[in-house]
């Protein structure tokens, strides 16, 4: 499947904030494996009732099943873009970085790199179009 150019700049900006993502919830997570360790230890105090507390971890195993499925879908979203970018020669990729995985303008990058606004953004749109020209499976 290839992406057109507004898929491949979407994907791209998606990337630097999947770790903020994947990080809130695996705290997430703990907070979840800890509220489920103190249910199975019986040392709670809200809850009298045997079958509360089964019910309650019930729950909880399902939070922490969902959990775990949504954190495997970043980080395969995360590994497919740094794969769909990695094919991409050092310099390439470099832009591709400061543009969409550190949010730099345009100008700022070409004051990084010491290139022209215009030779960065033409640059910048000649990768997207190569990254938009190859198949990527599901």
């Amino acid at each position: 499947m290839s992406m057109n150019k507004q898929e491949i700049k979407k994907v791209l900006k998606n990337y630097s904030s999947i770790d903020r993502i994947i990080e809130t919830k695996n705290r997430q997570l703990c907070r979840l494996i800890s509220l489920r360790e103190r249910l199975c230890s019986g040392s709670n105090n809200f809850c009298n009732s045997i079958n509360w507390d089964k019910e309650l971890e019930k729950f909880v195993l399902e939070d922490i099943k969902v959990l775990i499925l949504s954190i495997d879908n970043l980080i395969s979203q995360r590994e497919f873009i740094e794969n769909m970018v990695n094919f991409l020669n050092e310099f390439d990729r470099r832009l591709i970085t400061l543009r969409y995985f550190l949010n730099k303008s345009v100008i700022s990058i070409s004051l990084i790199i010491n290139y022209s606004e215009s030779t960065v953004y033409r640059k910048l749109k000649i990768i997207i179009e190569q990254l938009g020209m190859r198949n990527y499976c599901d």
